[in-house]
Parts: C-alpha cells; structure tokens; sequence
C-alpha cells in the first residue's frame, strides 16, 4: 500500500538529514513527494549546502542525458536536487517519459473534486501534474474557483512593481491582468514601474517565488498602505 504523506510527516522525516543528497540516498519517495508538493524550501532551511554549483543551462543538458528521473537520480543526483530547487525541474524534463495509470478521463473526474490549484496539490500532486505535463489543465478546471483578481497559472501571466508616490516603499506582485488588481484609490497612490510578460503563467509564479526569497530581508513592516492588502509584498527596496 502507498503511504500518504502529509507536510507535516514530509517535514519530520526532512529533519532527519543534513541535506538533500542524504534524503534522496535513504528515502527517495519521500523526497521526490516533498519537491511534488513543492515545500523543499521551507522544510531543509536546517540543511548544509553541498558545494556543487549548477548553471540552469548546465541543468538542461544534463536533463537532456536521462528520459526519466529514476535514471538521472541514480547517475547525477545531486544534479537533480539542485533543478529541483532552482524550480526548473519541469521546464528541462518535458522529454521525460512518464508512467502513469491515468487516462485523460481519469484526470478530469479527479480534477471535479478540488475547487482551486492549491487544494489539488496539497492533496493529490501527482494527478495534478500528470494533468499538467498532458496539457489538460485549462480544460479539466474551468470549474475552479478563482478570486476576483486572483492569479491563474494555467493562463499568461504578469509580473508588475510599484512605487508609492510619497513613500518609499515598493509593491510588487503578479497577475493575469494588474490593471485589474487594485481598487482605484490604491492605484492612485502609487507609479507602475515595470510589467514583465509571462506566456506560461507557472514561471510567473516561479518568477515571484524567486523574488520573494531573495528580497525577504527587505520586506516593509511599517503602517498599513493599501486598502485591500496587507504588507506582505511590499519592499524597502527596488527589485530592479
């Protein structure tokens, strides 16, 4: 019988290890299950980094080499860590031949039981993205519920940066279409400084994901400025 992990048991057995070659050498389905789920970064924040240093594009050929994960975990496996915190795995796996007992109707009916992206991962990330490496998404979730203004990573996406107009302090943010983020009377207290344009709107998610790691440090904390949003993306700082 397959064991069902949870993020919690993911988070456990994680704080048995030092880092993630150690983890993919003793249990490599509880790993493969943490990076699916995509939480690796906020449960290995205790691991020691190991010296190898990929290039993206290093990652690529390296992926070109294998046409499944079993065989690139066996032969370059550090490598495939390291693709999958940089959060490119899927990007340079698209060649990869993957085994799944799931037909297209399968998916779909699985699909009928969620009403958003993240309840599907949280639950069942290995349907979700058998759904997403067959381009299934944008047909088998148009019963999803989304917020108003919400982002779809199944369609292009936007990321923007403002800055307040007497503040010196910067939003920053993505969405399918950020003239539609923000109330009026928001906007009008800021200037667009920059929107970049995303065809696959998972990059743009990755995108932010990047950013939001890299600009933690700067994060504002003062007075609330927006009317609808806390602080949460709002920096001291300019990304650019």
């Amino acid at each position: 019988m397959r064991q069902k992990y949870t993020n919690e048991i993911l988070a456990e057995i994680a704080k048995k290890y030092n880092n993630a070659k150690e983890w993919c050498e003793d249990d490599i389905k509880s790993y493969k299950a943490a990076a699916m789920r995509k939480i690796l970064n906020k449960i290995n924040k205790h691991f020691v980094p190991l010296q190898n240093e990929y290039t993206n594009e290093q990652l690529f050929q390296i992926a070109q080499k294998y046409s499944n994960a079993t065989e690139w975990i066996k032969n370059e496996g550090s490598s495939y860590i390291a693709a999958h915190n940089r959060n490119i795995y899927y990007d340079i796996t698209k060649h990869f031949v993957f085994k799944t007992k799931y037909t297209n109707e399968q998916l779909s009916k699985i699909a009928g039981k969620y009403t958003n992206t993240k309840e599907w991962i949280k639950d069942d990330s290995k349907t979700y993205h058998a759904a997403r490496r067959r381009n299934l998404l944008n047909e088998i979730t148009k019963h999803f519920i989304r917020k108003p203004g919400g982002f779809n990573p199944e369609l292009p996406g936007q990321f923007y940066q403002f800055k307040f107009k007497n503040h010196p302090v910067y939003n920053y943010g993505i969405s399918n279409d950020y003239t539609k983020r923000y109330r009026k009377e928001d906007l009008d207290k800021m200037e667009l400084l920059k929107v970049i344009e995303f065809k696959d709107g998972h990059k743009c998610w990755k995108y932010e994901t990047e950013i939001q790691k890299q600009f933690q440090k700067y994060r504002y904390t003062g007075v609330q400025l927006l009317s609808e949003k806390k602080n949460t993306e709002l920096l001291t700082v300019d990304i650019f």
